[in-house]
């Protein structure tokens, strides 16, 4: 048995494959950047973002953007779908800020509830931001075909 390893231990150098030298290639050249210095007025942004904290938007956006960005907005980028239905002032209008109020809570058959994530305030500021939204801002992007399951059927009578 110790012949055995002894003859691998020994044999293994002989396996070894021979490396060859990395290829050099020709230095690429880069183009030079251009800067672009621009000139801001300090206080003007100072009293832009303090007008920006005072929204009630404000805390809706970033709700927003942590919770229901995933599904509901395709972020920017050309051809990507969304799971979801593209938000904005104009759905908040047709169907009501109630009825939002409870599909955000209650959810769907695709789409969780966060009746234990948000609370009232929370869907106030969500509300507040999907009403700065434009319907014009749509990606015009189809929302991805639902795959999932229905909702199960209600429970038969006990007769």
């Amino acid at each position: 048995m110790h012949s055995f390893f002894l003859l691998v231990l020994l044999g293994l150098p002989a396996l070894q494959l021979p490396v060859s030298a990395p290829v050099e290639s020709a230095p690429v050249e880069l183009e030079p950047l251009d800067i672009v210095k621009t000139d801001f007025d300090p206080r003007e942004l100072a009293q832009d973002r303090e007008r920006t904290r005072s929204k009630p938007e404000t805390p809706g956006r970033k709700l927003f953007i942590s919770r229901c960005a995933l599904c509901h907005d395709p972020v920017g980028q050309p051809g990507r779908r969304t799971l979801g239905p593209w938000l904005d002032a104009a759905l908040v209008t047709r169907s009501g800020e109630a009825a939002v109020r409870t599909y955000i809570l209650n959810g769907s058959a695709t789409m969780p509830g966060f009746q234990h994530q948000f609370d009232a305030t929370d869907i106030d500021q969500i509300i507040a931001y999907l009403k700065t939204i434009p319907p014009d801002a749509s990606p015009n992007v189809p929302a991805a075909e639902t795959t999932s399951p229905a909702a199960p059927a209600a429970p038969p009578d006990a007769r």
